[in-house]
This record gives structure tokens, sequence and C-alpha cells, in this order.
């Protein structure tokens, strides 16, 4: 058997481009077994069961916990240096949280391409990098923090090379903001001290404070120059750069007028007696926003909001809302809820007496009502063309509240309202014809096995159904004023049994209390209950 030694191999400079043509030799201890594998077959194996080291060195300290580290010994810089290829693309280093996806909490260091198209949800220019956290949306998290974790540390900013003569502004710990270059401001003016540049902010707030009580008199002096002094003020603007002092001077003074307007604001109601208050922007009420206004005309409402000029006139008198939508739009009242076991609420409450001193309700009283009104020929119904009230069913105590739901509604035709259903505490009542298009559904009460005797409620469900072998007497309960109720009975014996039906014989189709089932059979007795009373509760026995 031939052989050869494997130094006498010749060398392998490169990997095929194609990684299943290189094929390597291997004995797996696990199998005892010699087998060979190509590249391509440990490319999608390998995973590194240890740390993994990287690097021209393996001396460097492993810190707790690493799971990789890179170690090079150099005089210059070491670096890791991560390239996207691509100029529409960006290269981006991620470090995500245990909940975190490609849309939520998430740490994102990166830089843009050369000719990155157009994001409008991350469009930044060529080239720029970015340093960003994006925590989980509507939740107060995914904060960015950059400091410095040991005391008596500073937080530096620079623009051009990171030297030190490049510093723009220093946060000093204990000390505060210290800025080397003036602040610009959206007009394109800047804010400079007299030497130059702005050192501390502390220092303007200082001076501010310290304005003593005898510089009332000037600032009140300031708050009340009239339209003559104008050319004074000209004047003012046109001081000159030596002149910067004074300047400052005046500046404080209008600050600390500012700042007592504010408090004087603060604390004192606003009234508007007469004219209009017009909002243009948002209405913020940090307390609580009264509306007050008990004398307005049967024409008009207490408040009135509307989309467009010219709202129409209320139809009757108490508007106290009246809310007008934009033209060909759907008008929405939209009413939002959080949190675990919470919910909208649309309430109406009412009571007799008077606001300051309310009495109880009586029985007939309308708690609420919804209602619709339509616009006829000339205007708006003065009354709800249909409508849901919510009314008091008895005089109303702490313990005692009975209601019931009424539905109103206006046959074709007709301008008079005609309650169709009553919804109860206890029972529903139709006033017109009800129409089910696929029938009603009841749910049987079924007895099981073979019953020699059983209890018919006029209270429970209208349908009952049983079976006997050595025949069945009913016992009837709980009469009910103008209900029918439907019993299905068979007879499973070889042989005749007896039906007791419960009322009397002449209150029956057969004339008599008792009715033969013949072997193997079913029959079907219809119960109606006139007044509430056995005595006039009649019985329909039906067998083929």
């Amino acid at each position: 058997m031939p052989s050869i030694k494997i130094t006498e191999l010749p060398n392998l400079a490169a990997l095929s481009a194609n990684n299943a043509n290189t094929v390597f030799v291997v004995v797996d201890k696990t199998t005892n077994t010699t087998s060979q594998f190509s590249t391509t077959v440990l490319a999608q194996g390998l995973y590194a069961n240890n740390i993994l080291n990287v690097g021209t060195s393996n001396t460097g300290l492993l810190l707790p916990n690493s799971v990789a580290q890179f170690i090079s010994n150099t005089a210059i810089f070491s670096q890791v240096n991560f390239q996207n290829l691509s100029e529409k693309g960006s290269a981006d280093i991620v470090i995500t949280s245990d909940d975190g996806d490609n849309s939520n909490n998430y740490l994102d260091l990166g830089v843009q391409g050369s000719n990155m198209d157009a994001d409008p949800t991350f469009d930044l220019p060529n080239n720029d990098g970015y340093l960003y956290m994006h925590g989980t949306d509507g939740q107060k998290q995914g904060n960015l923090w950059i400091g410095t974790a040991v005391a008596n540390t500073d937080l530096v900013f620079f623009t051009g090379a990171h030297k030190q003569a490049n510093e723009v502004a220093r946060i000093e710990d204990g000390v505060g903001l210290s800025l080397k270059m003036p602040i610009k401001f959206a007009d394109g003016t800047t804010q400079n001290t007299a030497a130059g540049n702005i050192t501390s902010i502390n220092a303007n707030t200082i001076i501010t404070q310290g304005v003593d009580a005898t510089q009332n008199t000037r600032l009140n002096s300031i708050e009340t120059i009239n339209t003559n002094q104008n050319t004074s003020i000209s004047i003012i603007e046109g001081v000159n750069l030596t002149q910067n002092t004074n300047i400052t001077q005046v500046n404080q003074f209008a600050q600390s007028a500012y700042n007592k307007a504010n408090t004087a604001l603060a604390n004192t109601d606003g009234v508007f007696t007469a004219g209009s208050f017009n909002v243009s922007g948002n209405l913020t009420a940090n307390g609580t926003l009264v509306l007050a206004n008990s004398n307005f005309s049967p024409t008009e409402a207490a408040v009135t909001i509307s989309a467009t000029a010219g709202v129409a006139t209320p139809s009757n008198d108490g508007y106290m809302l009246h809310i007008s939508g934009k033209q060909n739009v759907a008008s929405r009242i939209v009413a939002d809820s959080y949190g675990a076991n919470t919910y909208v609420v649309f309430a109406g409450r009412s009571s007799r007496g008077t606001r300051l001193a309310p009495q109880a309700v009586a029985n007939g009283d309308v708690l609420m009502r919804i209602s619709g009104n339509g616009y006829g020929t000339t205007g708006y119904a003065p009354i709800g063309v249909g409508r849901i009230d919510i009314v008091a069913t008895e005089n109303h105590t702490d313990s005692n509240r009975g209601t019931r739901i009424e539905m109103w509604n206006m046959p074709i035709g007709s301008n008079t309202l005609n309650r169709i259903a009553s919804f109860n505490g206890e029972s529903v009542e139709f006033s017109g014809v009800i129409n089910p298009q696929k029938g009603f559904v009841y749910a049987a009460n079924t007895y099981p096995s073979s019953q020699t005797a059983i209890t018919i409620s006029f209270a429970d469900g209208p349908v009952y159904r049983a079976q006997t072998s050595a025949g069945l007497a009913v016992t009837l309960t709980n009469f009910t004023v103008g209900k029918a109720v439907e019993f299905w009975l068979t007879n499973t014996a070889g042989t005749g049994q007896t039906f007791t039906h419960g009322c009397s014989a002449i209150n029956s189709t057969v004339n008599s209390t008792t009715y033969n089932i013949p072997a193997t059979s079913t029959i079907y007795a219809k119960y109606y209950c006139l007044d509430g009373t056995l005595a006039n509760t009649f019985v329909a026995i039906t067998h083929p």
C-alpha cells in the first residue's frame, strides 16, 4: 500500500474560490472515524465555545464576562474597522437590549455613505456620523446618557481635530457649562460678553437676582414708556460697542420687569369683560378651565365650537355646548381611555330641586336622553325625531333606583313620537310588530332520563322537553300574564302512559285533567297564562 508523509505534500498557497473544492482530513474521536470535509462545511459549523481572541498578542487583560477580545501591540494606534463599500449604504454598529428588535430598544453608532439616497425617516448628509438611542415609542425610556464615570472629570466638546485648542464647550463637574464660543440665535445674531465670549451662564443670573428694591421705580418707568418716547428708544438702539456696560444694565432691568409681570399673571385670574377672546394656537389650562355663562339667550349656546364661521341657530333653549363640524365631513367626538379595566363614560345626571340644593328624582322622570334631530322644510325639529330615554321607574332613594330604557321613533308620514320598546329591570316590552328575519332561538329546559313528575315555571324559558316510561304529572308555577310555554313529551314505554297536564279539565283541549299517551309516541302541549293565575291558564294538547 503506497504511503506519503504530510511533509512531502505540496504547499497550498490559497484556497479555491469554490470552498467545496478544498478538502480536509479529520479524525472524529466521538465516532472513532477518519473522514474528509470541505472548507464550506468548516465555515458552516464553526462555533467558538471559548472566548474569541483576535489580534497579534494573547497576553492582554481579559475583562469579566467577555465573549470576545481584540488585542494588538503597536506604537501608533490600534483599530477595529467596519466599512460598507456601497456608496448608497451606511455602516452601523448596533447594540440591542434583551427586549430589543429592529424597531425598538437599540443603540446605533454609524456613518453615512458618500452617496446615500434621501431617507425621509433618517435623512442625514453624506459622510456624516451619528450616535443615537432608539427606545420604545410612547414610553419614557430609551434615553441617551453621555458622560464620565469618575468624579472631578469634565465632558468636553470640540470641533476640528481632537486637540485641546479646538475645545468649544465644557461641562465641568461641580462648576457648570463653560462656552468658548458665542451663542448664535435663529435670527443670526450672537450674544457675547464684554470680553467677546460667554464664559459662564451663571454670571447674568447672579446679576439679575442682585437687583435691589430701590430699582423698582426704574423698572416701572421702563414699563410705562409711551409712544412719544420712541426717539429715545432709537437712540438706545444706536449705542455703540463702547457702551456695552450700560446696555447690559438696561437688559437686566427689562428682564427683571418681564419676570415680575409673569409672576403677577400667574397669581391673578384673567377676566375678559368685553369683546372677543381669540386663540390662534393651543389653549392650555394648568388648573380648572371654567366657562360660566348663565345669561345666554334661547337663540345661542353657552359654548360654541365651530370649524367654520356662521353656526346654525339653536332650535330650542338650553344649548350648553354647540359643536358645528366641517363641511361634507362627519363630525366626530372621540374619547380615549387607557389602562386595565378602564372605559369611556358619557353620563347624564339628573335631579329635582336646584344646583345648590338637589332633590331626589321621581317615578317617570327622564334621567338622560340621546336624540337625533333632522332638518325639515324650514328648520330642525324642536325635539328628537328618534330618541333613547333612560327613565326612573320609582321615586329614587340611596337604596332604590329603578330604571328602564325607552326607544322612541316616528312612523313614516307622521310627526308624533311612538314608544316602540321598553327595556325594564326584569322584562322587555315591544309595542310594535316584531319581524325577526331568521326567527327566534329558544334555550330549552331539558329533563334528563325518564321522569314521573316535573315543574314548569312560566318565569323561566319558554320551551320544555321530557321523557317518561311510567306516566308523568306536571305542576305549574310562577304564572306570568300573557306568557306562553311549549312542552314536548315522549312516552318511551311499550304501553300507553298517563299524562296529567296540571290545568282544569275545562281549560284543556281534551276536556280532561289527563291524557293517555300511546306506546312509543310523542305529544305536544302548549300552555298560555291569561292573567297570572292557574284558574285562567289554558293548555292545548296535540297528538297526530
